[in-house]
This record gives structure tokens, sequence and C-alpha cells, in this order.
């Protein structure tokens, strides 16, 4: 999502209007006076929405020699009538081992530190990138203070949290919802006795090992989908104060079920 931070869509959505559509229609319809292709390469058609099928005719029924490259994030947002008229080809992910030693190569890190960031990378190399320079470790931190005044509920530090958090901008929001969904994973599988295939840093095992007691099969598959739901919310810009309310008070709920 660095093109949406550079174009300064922090907190728009950047859709891809139908004009645009059109314009993309006009390009195609010039005679090409060097090279045998026209090639229309889009990056996130997800922000089609319903000015995509706009494009339907022309990519079904193109020129000769035209090729049509859609450079996706989450295909499943992509519309069902464009998707079918593509053929998909899966970028796999980095390992992790290549992510860390990239990061070492190239910015000199210790191998304690790009290890580290390789894991919350999931094997994104421009999400390691990213990643050094981000509030990731505030994340934990905020990640703590929430998870502990839902416990009471201290109504006071969630409101608190709540006006704190909402300012810090739609992107930031998000990867704290992913931070937050996959803390929950890592403290599931070492409360499920699973510890030898979770991946949690140093200095959140105490609370990670800790927070596992309170996940229990009554209420796991309900957080996961409560924080998805958010994730989903908060990118069809939903007020953020009203959704972590909102999720503090499902969250309450939630960790509370023995």
């Amino acid at each position: 999502m660095d093109w949406l931070n550079y174009m300064e869509f922090e907190n728009k959505q950047a859709n891809i209007t139908i004009d645009e559509c059109h314009s993309i229609i006009r390009t195609l319809s010039l005679k090409a006076f060097e090279g045998n292709y026209k090639i229309v390469i889009m990056w996130l058609p997800e922000f089609l929405g319903k000015s995509g099928n706009t494009l339907l005719k022309i990519i079904e029924e193109h020129a000769p020699n035209t090729l049509f490259i859609f450079v996706a994030y989450d295909k499943e947002s992509i519309l069902n009538t464009i998707l079918s008229r593509t053929q998909i080809i899966p970028v796999t992910k980095l390992s992790f081992t290549d992510i860390s030693t990239k990061l070492i190569s190239d910015f000199n890190l210790t191998e304690d530190i790009a290890s580290e960031i390789a894991l919350l990378a999931d094997g994104n190399y421009n999400e390691a990138v990213r990643l050094m320079n981000s509030e990731s470790s505030a994340h934990f931190e905020s990640f703590v203070k929430l998870m502990r005044a839902c416990w009471y509920p201290n109504m006071i530090e969630v409101y608190q949290w709540v006006n704190e958090n909402a300012e810090k901008g739609r992107e930031n929001i998000k990867d704290f919802l992913l931070f937050a969904i996959r803390t929950i994973r890592e403290s599931a599988l070492i409360g499920f006795d699973l510890s030898k295939i979770s991946k949690v840093r140093e200095k959140e095992n105490k609370f990670v090992f800790d927070f596992s007691s309170r996940l229990n099969q009554k209420n796991l598959q309900q957080l996961y989908e409560i924080l998805n739901q958010a994730h989903y919310h908060i990118e069809r810009n939903a007020n953020p104060k009203i959704l972590f309310f909102d999720l503090s008070l499902q969250i309450h709920k939630l960790i509370n079920i023995r």
C-alpha cells in the first residue's frame, strides 16, 4: 500500500473511477506505431468497484496483441465479472530466510532484528522494509493495554485507549488489527500446546503465554471474526472511534467466556 500513502490516500478510498475506465478504452483504440503489443497494467483492480463493468467488453473482445495485466493484492475483492475473464497467476510469499538475509545485506541489520522483522512481514519484503520504521512494537503495547482494559472492564481506560488509537490514521489502524489477529493466533497455538509452530517474539512471550489461558474453543473463532470484520469496515471508511469502542465491548464479553 506504499503507493496509496504516496498519493495521500491515507484516509480516503482510492477508487478507480468510470472516467478512468473510459480513458483506458480511448487509449486502447489508438493505433500503435511502435511495438507489436498494447499492454494495460492495472495496479489494485480491487478498487474498480462497479465502474469496472465498463471494461468488460474490451477485456473479453480486445484487439489482437492487447494484454491486460491486473496486479492484485486480494483477488476476493475483485469483481467476479472481471475475475472470471482472467488467468490467475499467484505470486508466492518469500521465505523467512530470504527476507532475513536480504534485510541484513541491504540495511546492515543484526541477525536478531532481521529475524524479528522477517517474522512479522510474513513473506512480504516491502512489508519488512516498512516495518523497520513502523510502530510494530507500539502495536504490541497497544494490544496489551486494550486486552487488560477489556478484561475488567475499565471503561475509563477503554475510553482513553479508543481516543488515542482512533487518531492514528487508517493504514496504521489496519496494521494494528492485523497485528491483533496474529497475536491471538500465536496465543491460541500456545494454548493448544502447539508452541513449536508458534512464532512469538521474545519480548511478547510472557503476555502471549498468559493471554493464551483466556482463549478456548468457545471464543477463539468469534475473536477472529470480530477483528476481521473490524479490518473490513475500516477499509470501507468506518468511523474509528465507534468501531474501536464496539470492538472493545465485544472483546470484553468474549475473553470472559469460560
